[in-house]
């Protein structure tokens, strides 16, 4: 049987634990802000004398792409235990996920700093940009950190997620918030890099940097927000803003630049050729 059952889950945090230091107390983390991880994924494993010594997730995750709604499977968490590598356990393992994903989204993507192990299974990276925002003199708007130990504030954030819009119509994320605070716990521990506004009507995750403020996500319903306005209030007197979504539902003109992060995007299935006509990015807080 390639899945883990529930009886299984402690064992394999523990290896999810070993392959990246630190993963179980994010998980955990994540849990108490109203993200259970294994919630959402469907974890195939390989087994040595009852024991589980490889895995590879799947995730379902609902986007937004060239303005029409998709099922979108995430492939994450691919690892082994190092005694038992190349022997073929993920290849098998990683042809089962994508058996089982294949039948119910038409395309699958996952992030990797080894493209090369995964191009045999059909995938491709799929090159991404940043936009450069100059920002200017506008009034700000009042925005203040969140305080992920508020129930407010918290309600704020689940609230948004819930209801929230694609910030683009290229590529854009509505999944209701579990992959976007697991993504955040996962980069900082916490909810470290988010602003809300005093209305409770917008969430910026974002953070000031030597090239300016670099902004992973706006959380909103309905109408995009003004965007200089919004970012003006965390700029920190900053003269551009680098925006990891293509901003093509706001207010503004951005400059596209490629850009090539640590993790490459790769992508399998119909999702590559409509992507590759226009630039964008896939929100940091939307990896799997």
């Amino acid at each position: 049987m390639p899945r883990a059952t529930p009886d299984e889950l402690p064992a394999l945090t523990r290896l999810l634990d070993e392959t990246w230091r630190g993963l179980a107390v994010k998980q955990a983390r994540a849990h108490t802000l109203g993200a259970d991880w294994w919630a959402h994924t469907t974890p195939f494993v390989d087994r040595a004398d009852g024991e589980i010594v490889a895995h590879v997730g799947v995730l379902s995750i609902p986007m937004v792409q060239q303005g029409r709604r998709v099922e979108v499977a995430g492939i994450h968490a691919v690892c082994c235990a190092p005694r038992f590598r190349r022997q073929g356990r993920i290849r098998a393992l990683l042809a089962e996920a994508l058996s089982f994903a294949e039948r119910a989204h038409p395309t699958q993507v996952l992030l990797t700093d080894q493209p090369a192990v995964y191009e045999s299974a059909g995938f491709r990276v799929v090159p991404q940009h940043r936009f450069e925002l100059e920002l200017d003199d506008t009034a700000p708007r009042g925005l203040r950190r969140l305080d992920p130990e508020d129930p407010l504030d918290l309600a704020c954030l689940h609230g948004l997620l819930a209801r929230r819009a694609p910030t683009s119509k290229r590529l854009g994320v509505v999944e209701p918030g579990w992959l976007f605070i697991i993504d955040e716990v996962l980069a900082t521990g916490d909810l470290t890099r988010l602003y809300r506004d005093t209305a409770g009507e917008v969430i910026v995750a974002a953070e000031p940097s030597e090239e300016g403020l670099l902004v992973y996500d706006i959380v909103f319903a309905g109408t995009p927000p003004p965007l200089r306005e919004l970012l003006g209030g965390i700029a920190s007197g900053a003269a551009s803003a680098w925006l990891h979504f293509a901003p093509d539902r706001f207010d503004v003109h951005a400059q596209a630049v490629p850009w090539a992060p640590p993790d490459a995007l790769m992508v399998r299935g119909s999702l590559a050729a409509e992507l590759e006509r226009e630039p964008f990015a896939l929100s940091p807080l939307a990896y799997c």
